[in-house]
């Protein structure tokens, strides 16, 4: 199996055009083979102004999050959450979010989708 050029939890730039400018990439390559993956799934990064715990926003400051290379501080927008063709992305990864920001990704995607366990 070719592994994905794309890894979960790292931001990846689209290209030009693109409806987005920044992604958080949350797509597994454990149950896809390259050939068969055309989409990723992605969580958009984009400027905010809310400044509390929403329950649809995870806060990427690059100041704390020293890994990931993005010019300002962006929001992951849970409800935007979506699936975008490979071919927009720019495989090069701009970095590995953090273990904190992967937690509170998790968790509010779970609320989201309703993937709460009872």
């Amino acid at each position: 199996m070719i592994p994905l050029p794309f890894e979960s939890f790292h931001v990846y730039e689209l290209k030009p055009g693109a409806p987005d400018h920044f992604v958080i990439s949350i797509t597994s390559a454990t149950y896809a083979d390259r050939r068969e993956h055309q989409f990723l799934t992605v969580v958009p990064l984009r400027d905010f102004s809310i400044r509390y715990d929403h329950p649809l926003l995870v806060i990427v400051d690059p100041l704390q999050n020293r890994d990931v290379d993005i010019p300002t501080e962006k929001a992951a927008y849970v409800g935007a959450v979506q699936s975008l063709p490979q071919h927009i992305l720019f495989p090069q990864s701009r970095g590995e979010v953090s273990e904190r920001v992967k937690q509170e990704l998790r968790r509010k995607l779970s609320g989201y989708l309703d993937l709460q366990e009872a």
